[in-house]
């Protein structure tokens, strides 16, 4: 029941039986201070030169950093 607990809050973004992440490399080097919003439009986007042919997720979110609100950023998540 503890692993589950840390999860409240947190969302997992997924298309069909794919799960995808935010890692830094593909968000201006941050991943852990990102929000993405339930109801944020997320778009597949087809991208053939990574990892072999991969979709990714695309959209906007927030990044926070704990020095002033909230900023839009474009947020991209890759298969899991």
């Amino acid at each position: 029941m503890g692993a589950v607990r840390h999860l409240k809050g947190q969302v997992a973004l997924e298309r069909g039986p794919i799960v995808y992440c935010a890692e830094g490399v593909d968000n201006c080097g941050h991943a852990l201070n990102l929000i993405v919003k339930d109801n944020a439009a997320l778009v597949a986007e087809p991208r053939p030169t990574l990892l072999g042919g991969v979709t990714v997720l695309s959209g906007f979110g927030f990044a926070v950093d704990g020095q002033g609100p909230e900023r839009p950023i474009k947020v991209t998540a890759v298969p899991y």
